[in-house]
């Protein structure tokens, strides 16, 4: 019963635009820290090379236009570049994004030139890939015990399963 509504959820999940998709794995309980640190690293990553690159936002904007509509970068950008021709802050946009890292927003508020900016990027994705890392590893090492406790249920309810019947015949069970 709870792997069919995992499969459901799973599917609902899969339909969604990507934008919502990623914000909806971005809150779930057990895997949620660690989509938001793979999605936090993707972002910098990708900021990171076009700003190293010598874009600016408006450039990068249209660099993303150019991808599938289907992406989350397109899609991303474009909610983006709507807000921000309707007046809005890049840091109240970007904080309304659970996978968005907090010290993006930081890092966009200071002011600094495009080298510095990439340099910073740079190191703040080296950052994250040692996070993902980690929290990759912990996850990890919760399988194991989980692989366990499910093997040992099956072999417990299949010995129940077996000798329940044979002990109720004999009159162990009134």
């Amino acid at each position: 019963m709870l792997g069919l509504l995992g499969v459901g959820i799973w599917l609902q999940i899969k339909q969604s635009p990507a934008l919502k998709r990623t914000q909806q794995l971005a809150g779930l309980p057990i895997i949620g820290g660690v989509m938001r640190t793979y999605y936090g690293y993707y972002l910098l990553s990708i900021l990171a090379i076009m700003v190293q690159g010598g874009l600016g936002l408006q450039d990068i904007l249209v660099t993303v236009k150019d991808a599938k509509p289907t992406t989350l970068l397109y899609q991303l950008g474009d909610e983006l570049d709507t807000q921000l021709k309707q007046g809005q802050q890049l840091g109240p946009i970007l904080a309304k994004y659970r996978f968005v890292p907090k010290e993006l927003r930081l890092l966009l508020e200071t002011g600094k030139n495009r080298e510095e900016m990439g340099a910073e990027l740079a190191a703040l994705t080296e950052i994250y890939y040692e996070r993902l890392k980690h929290r990759l590893e912990t996850l990890m090492s919760l399988i194991q015990p989980l692989a366990f406790l499910i093997v040992g249920s099956l072999i417990v309810g299949t010995y129940v399963s077996l000798f329940l019947p044979m002990y109720q015949m004999i009159g162990g069970f009134s």
